[in-house]
């Protein structure tokens, strides 16, 4: 199994604690195990893509740097 795989379902939260929904999906970079990025998703918001170069750690659940200024886009909302 790819370690990567395992972070599927983690709660993405920033650095203040907000929720900001689940990991739907990983990307990584070509035939590697190395991540690099994370597709997040939630009930009422649109997809998001989140780099991994704004998250600061990974553990139970991931936090974001406090840098990362999380869009606040909803489905309803057009972008």
């Amino acid at each position: 199994m790819d370690p990567v795989v395992l972070l599927k379902g983690l709660l993405v939260i920033t650095d203040s604690g907000r929720k900001i929904g689940r990991v739907q999906e990983i990307i990584r970079r070509e035939n590697t195990n190395e991540i690099k990025q994370f597709i997040v998703s939630s009930l009422f918001a649109i997809k998001q893509e989140v780099p991994i170069s704004q998250v600061k750690k990974i553990g139970s659940s991931i936090i974001l740097k406090s840098s990362y200024n999380v869009p606040k886009r909803y489905f309803w909302q057009k972008t």
